[in-house]
């Protein structure tokens, strides 16, 4: 499971809530069977390609984000099965199209 408490502890003391970090070639070992001694490295490297590309998004605009949003989005990707940057970043684009479709 991944560890957000510092983060968190981070948004209680005021300070900016941090990217957290991902152990993303264990994530995506585990997601397309390489855990299991039966490498596929096709899916595999296209897991480790679109976290990468998350993470880079996401660390370009992670100051602007709003911080409840960030939080919210930190706690829920912890609780999913496989988390990771897309699904940080995927939960973040939901919170945003929200708010833009909201009257």
């Amino acid at each position: 499971m991944t560890r957000v408490t510092e983060t968190h502890t981070d948004l209680l003391k005021g300070k900016p809530v941090s990217l957290p970090r991902y152990p993303v070639e264990k994530l995506c070992a585990r997601q397309t069977g390489q855990s299991n001694n039966t490498p596929n490295p096709v899916p595999y490297n296209a897991c480790i390609a679109n976290n990468q590309e998350a993470y880079d998004t996401l660390k370009a605009g992670w100051i602007q984000k709003d911080s409840d949003a960030r939080v919210a989005c930190i706690r829920q990707t912890a609780a999913a099965a496989n988390p990771g940057y897309d699904t940080l970043a995927q939960c973040l684009d939901a919170v945003e199209e929200t708010k833009r479709e909201a009257p």
